[in-house]
């Protein structure tokens, strides 16, 4: 081992852990958000799809109950094709 390296061997080790470290830190943030972002996706996915008869049933006859909610849709004609 070179007497440098053998001299200076806990400031390497502590610097590889900090480097080491900071890149695992990294990588799970990133994991992490990306799985944020797909199980948001994937939420309102499911819920359009649950919710799909009542969407349908809301743009043609404009009487509109979503999750079990009352809504009011402006300038609604149930006669237009």
């Amino acid at each position: 081992m070179p007497d440098w390296f053998a001299n200076n061997l806990p400031q390497v080790v502590i610097g590889a852990f900090v480097v080491v470290t900071a890149l695992i830190v990294w990588l799970v943030q990133r994991s992490v958000i990306r799985i944020a972002f797909v199980s948001a996706f994937l939420a309102v996915a499911l819920f359009v799809f649950v919710n799909r008869l009542p969407l349908e049933r809301c743009a043609r006859t404009c009487e509109c109950r979503v999750a079990s909610q009352d809504i009011t849709v402006p300038l609604c004609d149930p006669e237009v094709p």
